[in-house]
């Protein structure tokens, strides 16, 4: 997993309002592509907020 910026939209594959854009690019968070949805799996995004919590975006069907 590689660590990316939000805003490069082609890096990640997501296309996030400008609030979330600018709120996930402050210090402590943090947002990792895992899967980019070429072969078996789906499109999957990790992100880890300042707290430490992490949440797993995955594309549907």
């Amino acid at each position: 997993m590689s660590e990316v910026l939000l805003s490069d939209v082609h890096a990640v594959g997501r296309g996030v309002c400008a609030r979330g854009n600018f709120v996930r690019e402050l210090p402590g968070w943090t947002v990792h592509l895992v899967h980019d949805g070429l072969g078996d799996q789906p499109h999957t995004v990790q992100t880890t907020t300042p707290t430490g919590h992490v949440y797993t975006s995955r594309a549907g069907p």
